[in-house]
């Protein structure tokens, strides 16, 4: 069986993606929708946030981004996501307590690539 999407946009793909990954992952691992949406906002951020997702200039793109959409996200509310995606693996700090995606996660999602073949496989035991 295959499923094509043909010109979707960036964020329909991530909603899609994410909708996938969801299904592969454990259910204390699971994104809920808050974490979805916050986390396809982060990862349509502008390239130049790429290496600065978390910092204080993002964070006020995000919250007005946020705003517009009628989500008056507030700064321990953001904090909280974030700690969320920390213990879900997703989000990583460095030893200069800088906070950045997964690396396998933003290479699934490299926003220079417009096209994706995602395969599954299941081995049904009898």
């Amino acid at each position: 069986m295959i499923k094509r999407y043909e010109n979707i946009s960036r964020r329909e793909f991530l909603d899609k993606f994410f909708s996938l990954w969801n299904v592969l992952l454990p259910e204390t691992h699971k994104l809920t929708n808050k974490e979805v949406q916050f986390l396809t906002e982060v990862l349509l951020l502008p390239t130049k946030y790429k290496y600065s997702r978390f910092s204080t200039a993002a964070r006020r793109v995000l919250t007005a981004k946020f705003k517009e959409s009628g989500w008056e996200l507030s700064p321990q509310g953001f904090s909280q996501l974030v700690k969320s995606l920390m213990d879900k693996g997703i989000v990583l700090i460095d030893s200069d307590d800088i906070k950045y995606i997964h690396p396998k996660l933003e290479k699934s999602i490299d926003t220079t690539r417009t096209e994706y073949l995602f395969q599954f496989q299941f081995k049904i035991k009898e």
